[in-house]
């Protein structure tokens, strides 16, 4: 679950214009309907397994240079989906 709104937010903001999202912007319910679960459930299991929540992740992500996810949160463990 966790992994798709990652992905979600790493294509939203390589390309703010594409997807299925309106006005370019994701919103909780476009995270939750990614993962297929409630918006809280969603901001939970991201939080769980990055650290942060969504919408820190997205500005991070933003602000990034070259758009690259440097955050040592974000690294997982192999095989355990957990932050480093």
């Amino acid at each position: 679950m966790a992994a798709r709104i990652r992905e979600l937010i790493r294509a939203s903001v390589a390309d703010p214009g594409a997807g299925d999202v309106s006005g370019g912007e994701l919103t909780a319910d476009d995270l939750a309907a990614a993962a297929g679960c409630s918006r809280f459930a969603a901001y939970r299991a991201f939080r769980q397994a990055y650290g942060l929540s969504p919408s820190d992740a997205m500005k991070e992500r933003a602000s990034a240079p070259g758009g690259c996810w440097k955050l040592p949160s974000i690294r997982l463990h192999q095989g355990t989906g957990g932050p480093r």
